[in-house]
């Protein structure tokens, strides 16, 4: 059973537990997880939200379809741990100030 950590939205939530199952080695690569009906019905939340979880661990390579009656698996190949940072979270990257590369580009216009 899914552990939610009541922190942020539901999707967010239940994609989380997904994920921390999978990398902790509770979910095995190619076990089988519910339909996206079983999985709302199970945790009393609407489909749209267990189908939003569900796109983001597909978009992300952790589940993966199959055809057939196999239905959503965890992905044999599990992705790299730093394809789920956020850029802001790797050191030594830094998002420009708004209007930073435009103040920039003035400056460099008059030096000229």
């Amino acid at each position: 059973m899914l552990q939610l950590d009541g922190t942020g939205p539901l999707h967010q939530q239940i994609y989380r537990a997904f994920r921390n199952e999978i990398l902790s080695g509770v979910l095995a690569p190619g076990e089988r997880v519910p339909s996206t009906r079983a999985l709302a019905d199970l945790l009393k939340v609407s489909r749209n939200t267990a189908v939003s979880a569900y796109e983001q661990l597909l978009a992300e390579g952790y589940l993966e379809t199959r055809l057939g009656a196999a239905g959503t698996v965890v992905a044999p190949v599990l992705p790299p741990e730093r394809l789920a940072l956020r850029p802001s979270a790797s050191p030594g990257l830094q998002r420009p100030r708004p209007g930073a590369l435009a103040r920039d580009s003035r400056s460099r216009e008059r030096e000229s």
